[in-house]
């Protein structure tokens, strides 16, 4: 994740996996609850995401610099 600081990208995981348990604590079916659990990313899936947010800053910089 290069062009974002650790420390940013730490909050949003924090976020986004609170947001996933607080629906996960408000479903009442178990099926559903765990397709819920399901959603939360694992430690590769967030190396993606910073690969992705890393292209995006690579594309946007690109227009810029144009």
């Amino acid at each position: 994740m290069n062009c974002y600081s650790t420390s940013i990208v730490l909050t949003i995981l924090q976020c986004v996996d609170k947001f996933v348990d607080e629906l996960r604590w408000e479903e009442n079916d178990s099926s559903k609850c765990d397709k819920i659990r399901e959603l939360k990313l694992n430690t590769e899936e967030w190396g993606r995401v910073g690969t992705f947010l890393d292209l995006l800053s690579v594309g946007s910089s690109d227009r810029i610099n144009n």
